[in-house]
């Protein structure tokens, strides 16, 4: 539980610990005075008696004026009593003050009697309107309630109260407990989102503020602490509206706790000095918790807002907090996984990855400038067509190069080309089209896009799971499209004979086909070796445009059996094993990379059916097993 930092000030209670309230009369200096004069100063005293030592607002108040007079008063005429409720402040030299609410009284005595020595006792009634707040002193702006009384005298100085101060209740209420979320707006501290939740932002005056922070991002950010300060704030409506800031008691918060990726509670003890919410168009009043974060220049800040019930108010409901920071990505993750069938990432800030068809798929959480927000990665086979997305140059718009037909105008200003460096024939725009009409069919903000990979931001104004998994459905969705569009490229005009042969060949080894190469991806080749462990190895097929006559090239990813180094200059050199034999006489070139974990076997015959390479492939899986002392199950003893 963090601590809590009081304000080194004294705190003023509004609480009357009497029903009675009392005022002298003022008329005249204390001095000896003949009978005569007393005559022309009259003495009394003043009290009011208030039921229960409180008068609520939206109640009748029904009082007694007491009055007592030391000696008898001639010429006493009549009682004048006035509640007042007055809203003031101050700017500087000059102030404003407006009379909220005033109920006059007057007492009619019967004349010609004289006011009798003794105690008199006169009931009154005032209705209070409901919306009467309380008293209220903050230095340079208050409310303050009287009621004034005064003797009527004729021909004397009449005795009056000094000012009799009454306590002014807001009636209780009832109320329904909410948990309430905020989030940091953007642009609050760099790149630093702040949530904070509270586990019901209606409280009663003498309940405890419980609440929970967690940052969303901003972990590598350069700051110490975040600051959490329970404020009273008063809004001056009869001045010029400005806004008047009260902290009552404050919690910091170590970033380091944060970065951690905790969520840390606080709590704000019951304060009973605190005046509850209201709306007078006068002084309003309400409160908030200010976060903020300590910074030599200006202090950045964002409000909770919290409403706070007259005291003895009923507040019904369980105290709940919601999810917040890592805690909310991982549920969120998990509601994206379920909907989608795409899988929750186990590690931040990725959300779901998984393959729709032929394109893998991948959602970050990426909140940029506090701002939410969703980075999308589409990751799909080489189409090899040179893609290059980029900003439109200086000459460019100089000599007013026209926009490609495949950009939407919001990417007019973007230059798209097509330099596949080699002798491919060109696909028709026709053909491409269907193709950058699902690329381009999403979110378009922060677009990157080339020959294998498309990614876009999505900003979010809120990340509750039906909005996530909503953008989660349509990320899918477009990643369908843009499989869907890349299998209904076409063949090179001069190979178009052979498509179904490689349609076919894919079909079967459960391959990705890329028509416009063309290519096919992940045929996978398995071997049991003895010992009972499974050898696995990945091969695509690509064709080679040095001239208008194709070549094959098969490149093996060997992650699963890498290659030994010893067996490299073997593979690339001059070798009488019978295995490299029959390869070489299908791929004449042959070298290793990535410490023998990519084999790259070149210069075939472009084939017309590629099932017909496959047992040249298995014979090569079969002398890497033998580089690496490994005998499959299956394969004869010698």
């Amino acid at each position: 539980m963090l601590p809590i930092e009081e304000d080194g000030r004294e705190q003023t209670k509004l609480e009357g610990k009497t029903g009675i309230y009392r005022a002298s009369a003022i008329n005249a200096p204390s001095v000896r005075m003949e009978p005569d004069a007393m005559a022309l100063f009259p003495k009394c005293s003043f009290q009011v008696l208030v039921p229960n030592g409180r008068i609520v607002a939206g109640q009748r108040l029904e009082a007694v004026l007491v009055v007592t007079a030391p000696q008898p008063i001639p010429r006493a005429e009549g009682i004048d009593l006035l509640f007042q409720s007055v809203a003031w402040a101050s700017y500087g030299k000059s102030s404003a003050s407006k009379v909220m609410f005033e109920a006059p009284l007057e007492l009619e005595l019967e004349k010609g009697v004289p006011f009798a020595a003794g105690e008199h006792r006169y009931p009154f009634a005032v209705d209070v309107p409901a919306w009467l707040p309380p008293e209220v002193n903050g230095g340079t702006f208050g409310i303050r309630h009287t009621i004034d009384a005064r003797l009527d005298v004729d021909w004397a100085v009449d005795p009056k109260a000094a000012y009799i101060w009454p306590r002014v209740d807001m009636p209780p209420r009832s109320a329904v407990r909410q948990p309430l979320t905020i989030r940091s707006h953007p642009g609050f501290f760099k790149d630093v989102v702040v949530e904070v939740t509270l586990s019901s932002a209606t409280v009663a005056i003498g309940e405890e503020i419980r609440g929970q922070i967690a940052l969303r991002s901003g972990h590598t950010v350069g700051f110490d602490a975040i600051d959490l300060a329970l404020t009273s704030n008063a809004t001056i409506a009869i001045g010029m509206h400005d806004r008047r800031a009260t902290p009552l008691s404050r919690v910091r918060v170590p970033s380091a706790a944060l970065r951690a990726g905790e969520t840390l509670s606080f709590t704000f003890p019951s304060a009973p000095y605190l005046s509850p919410t209201y709306k007078t168009s006068f002084i309003d009043h309400d409160v908030s918790i200010v976060v903020s974060i300590p910074n030599p220049w200006i202090v950045p800040s964002f409000e909770v807002p919290i409403e706070v019930l007259p005291a003895g108010s009923i507040v019904q409901g369980s105290l709940s907090t919601s999810l917040l920071g890592g805690d909310r990505v991982r549920r969120i993750a998990m509601a994206m996984a379920t909907d989608t069938g795409l899988v929750a990432g186990t590690r931040a800030p990725v959300l779901v990855h998984g393959d729709v068809g032929a394109v893998k798929v991948s959602m970050i959480d990426a909140p940029r400038q506090g701002r939410l927000g969703i980075d999308v990665d589409l990751t799909f086979s080489d189409l090899e067509l040179g893609i290059v997305l980029r900003q439109r140059g200086v000459i460019e718009g100089l000599v007013g190069s026209p926009t490609s037909p495949f950009l939407p105008p919001p990417l007019w200003d973007r230059h798209l080309s097509f330099d596949p460096n080699d002798a491919r024939p060109k696909i028709p725009d026709a053909s491409l089209a269907p193709f950058f009409a699902a690329a381009f069919g999403g979110p378009i903000e922060e677009i990157r896009l080339s020959d294998h990979h498309l990614a876009f931001h999505v900003s979010m104004i809120d990340d509750g799971p039906q909005r996530m998994t909503l953008v989660a459905r349509e990320v899918c969705a477009q990643a369908k499209r843009i499989g869907d569009a890349i299998r209904a490229l076409p063949f090179p005009e001069s190979l178009a004979e052979a498509r179904p042969a490689w349609q076919a060949t894919a079909e079967e080894q459960n391959a990705i086909l890329i028509p416009s190469t063309p290519a096919i991806n992940g045929i996978v080749l398995r071997a049991q070796i003895l010992g009972g462990a499974e050898r696995m190895i990945i091969v695509n097929l690509r064709t080679i445009w040095k001239s208008e006559t194709p070549s094959l090239q098969a490149v093996l990813d060997l992650r699963n059996a890498p290659l030994p180094e010893a067996s490299h200059s073997e593979l690339e050199g001059e070798s009488d094993n019978a295995w490299l034999t029959a390869v070489r006489a299908i791929f004449p070139e042959a070298h290793a990379t990535g410490m023998g974990e990519v084999v790259v076997l070149s210069q075939a015959k472009w084939p017309t059916d590629p099932r017909a390479l496959l047992p040249t492939l298995e014979t090569f899986f079969g002398w890497i097993l033998e580089a690496r002392g490994e005998r499959r199950v299956d394969a004869p003893y010698r």
